[in-house]
């Protein structure tokens, strides 16, 4: 996993070779040419990616299960689409979280965005503590178990495209000593939605929507 999201980092980014200073496009390129990428729509991709790849394991348990021996590559091409997923949501979703705090909030926003990984891994621990008996066997079946991971993560990918459809992004820069209220500059809206941009000082930039006196938390 560790090795797989420093190569689909770049793949997905682009990169730039070393000599020519050359810019190689990535997949994001490749889809702007065709949609608006935005780190919201990212993030409702990589969702509905992260519950099709636990579609993989589902089917691999459910031939063993009818006692074949499926092939090892079913696993590796299941932690690519893995992978592929949480460098759409993770990778994503930290930087949206930081973009998207107030300056005066940014540590507390991070801290609550890293504490939901934890309270899903306690979610997945408790999940494990109640189908499992006291002998220490499970109550259910393998393929019962990612069934019931693939349904719930479809349900959390479809309660998120609302969200993504009206929530309207406002990039808060990181102020200097001389100016340390936060700046809000030009982002692309979730699906398409009027751009708001600001400028230091409560000054309106040449395509501003209003002035404001105070950018704070």
């Amino acid at each position: 996993n560790p090795l797989l999201i420093l190569l689909l980092v770049p793949a997905f980014n682009g990169f730039v070779l070393p000599q020519g200073g050359r810019r190689v496009p990535g997949l994001y390129d490749l889809a702007g040419s065709v949609v608006r990428v935005t780190p919201l729509r990212k993030i409702s991709a990589g969702l509905f990616l992260l519950a099709a790849s636990f579609l993989l394991p589902l089917h691999v348990e459910t031939r063993i299960a009818a006692g074949e021996a499926p092939s090892i590559g079913l696993q590796l091409l299941a932690y690519l689409v893995l992978t592929s997923a949480e460098v759409l949501v993770s990778v994503t979703g930290l930087e949206f979280a930081y973009t998207q705090a107030p300056t005066k909030m940014k540590s507390a926003v991070m801290a609550l965005f890293l504490a939901s990984t934890a309270l899903g891994n306690l979610f997945t621990a408790l999940v494990n503590l109640l189908i499992t008996n006291a002998d220490g066997s499970t109550a259910t079946s393998d393929v019962a178990y990612f069934c019931f991971f693939v349904a719930l993560m479809f349900v959390v990918a479809v309660a998120f495209v609302p969200f993504a459809y009206t929530f309207r992004e406002q990039t808060f820069v990181q102020g200097g000593e001389d100016d340390p209220r936060p700046h809000e500059v030009e982002t692309a809206a979730a699906v398409g939605q009027p751009q708001q941009q600001w400028r230091a000082g409560g000054a309106p930039c040449s395509r501003g929507v209003k002035h404001v006196d105070s950018v704070s938390s």
